[in-house]
């Protein structure tokens, strides 16, 4: 289960909180939040960390000590617009996981896939190696597959509904086959791809948030623009 940003420090939303201990005994302080790194001008993704100030045999945890030099040093878009900060945002590699975020919304539990972060991101040193990215390499169970539909009609992809085993439960998460994969390969997925199936999947993160500027041509006075924004948000 590994997944890799490559992009430009867009937010650095991390900040040390104390938490109580489990069994009552006080509290610990842990370094929290996420980060958003941009990929390109239409997508970012969010990564979110969570790191104990110290391990549980009372060492230094080495990636709160990582998330503390991010915090102070790493220079953010946001940053530099709102002035707390100079200087060129700072490129990066994150590396994480596909995880599950869990919440609670007018009474309905909610589930969503989420990026959290393994170890702290790293700067990219050498401008000739920035190469920005979102990928993702898994190893899933398959639950089904099935078309893709949309207005009722087949799109010619195929939703890839599976499980990834974790040490405690299991993170459902659906997959999609690419916009340009050929039909036979399309077709080899639904054909070969079956209930309880364990397989490797590697592809691209997708989260676009495009603005689209529409001018509207007047017959009268000024012209008037219609703005529109399309989101993709997939596997």
């Amino acid at each position: 289960n590994k997944v890799k940003i490559v992009g430009t420090l867009a937010e650095l939303n991390l900040e040390i909180k104390s938490f109580p201990e489990r069994d009552g005994s006080g509290e610990y302080e842990a370094i929290t939040g996420d980060i958003v790194v941009k990929v390109n001008e239409d997508e970012s993704h969010t990564i979110n960390y969570f790191a104990k100030k110290y391990t549980k045999n009372g060492s230094e945890n080495k990636n709160f000590k990582a998330l503390k030099t991010v915090m102070n040093e790493y220079v953010s878009i946001a940053d530099v617009a709102q002035g707390l900060k100079e200087g060129e945002p700072t490129k990066l590699v994150a590396q994480g996981e596909i995880s599950l975020n869990e919440f609670y919304a007018n009474g309905d539990l909610i589930s969503r896939p989420q990026i959290s972060g393994r170890f702290s991101p790293s700067r990219v040193k050498n401008e000739a190696d920035f190469s920005p990215e979102a990928t993702f390499d898994v190893e899933v169970i398959i639950k089904s597959v099935q078309p893709e539909m949309e207005d009722g009609e087949e799109t010619g992809r195929m939703k890839i509904n599976t499980y990834i085993p974790t040490y405690s439960s299991v993170i459902p998460v659906t997959f999609i086959t690419h916009k340009d994969m050929k039909p036979e390969h399309v077709g080899y997925v639904e054909t070969n791809f079956e209930k309880g199936m364990s397989i490797r999947i590697y592809g691209d993160l997708v989260n676009k948030n495009k603005k689209i500027v529409k001018v509207i041509e007047a017959v009268f006075g000024e012209n008037t623009e219609e703005t529109t924004y399309e989101r993709v948000n997939e596997l």
